[in-house]
C-alpha cells in the first residue's frame, strides 16, 4: 500500500480519524466510517459478489470490522486495499476498473479525501448453484 505520510487506519480502528476544519467548525471521520464507505461503493459494482475472504466475513459481527477493506488515511489522502470475490463470467479487469472508479468517487465525494490508489486482490470466483445461491 502506498505511504500516505500520515497515520494508517483501517475499518477495524474506529478511534483513528481524519479531520476537516473550516471556518464553520471541525468534522472528524473515523476509520470505520471510511472503510464502510469503501465497502458500500465496491459492493454496488456489478460483478462484485462479496468483499473479503470467507474467514474475514465471519468476523463481520465484530464491532467496526469491515471485511476485505484496509484504508491508509492521511490528512488529505487515502490509499485503499480491497479483497473481493467476483461473479463467474464477469471480466475481472472491467470489475476492477469499475470498483476503482466507484470507490475513488465515493471517498472523494463523501470525505473530500484524495484517493491515491485502490489496490484489488481477487480472492474468489462465485459460481451460482442450481438453487439460486
Amino acid at each position: 500500500m502506498s505511504d500516505t505520510g500520515d497515520r494508517p487506519t483501517t475499518g477495524a480502528t474506529p478511534d483513528l480519524t481524519t479531520d476537516l476544519t473550516t471556518d464553520h467548525g471541525a468534522t472528524s471521520t473515523t476509520g470505520a466510517v471510511i472503510a464502510k464507505i469503501v465497502a458500500l461503493a465496491a459492493a454496488e459494482v456489478p460483478g462484485v459478489h462479496a468483499l473479503g475472504t470467507s474467514a474475514d466475513r465471519a468476523l463481520s459481527a465484530l464491532p467496526d470490522h469491515v471485511p476485505g477493506v484496509r484504508v491508509d488515511v492521511g490528512e488529505r489522502e487515502a490509499a485503499v486495499e480491497l479483497q473481493l470475490s467476483v461473479e463467474h463470467g464477469t471480466p475481472v479487469d472491467e470489475v476492477a476498473a469499475a470498483v476503482r472508479r466507484g470507490v475513488s468517487g465515493a471517498l472523494e465525494r463523501m470525505t473530500d479525501l484524495r484517493v491515491t490508489r485502490v489496490d484489488l486482490r481477487v480472492v474468489d470466483v462465485h459460481v451460482p448453484t442450481g438453487d439460486g445461491g
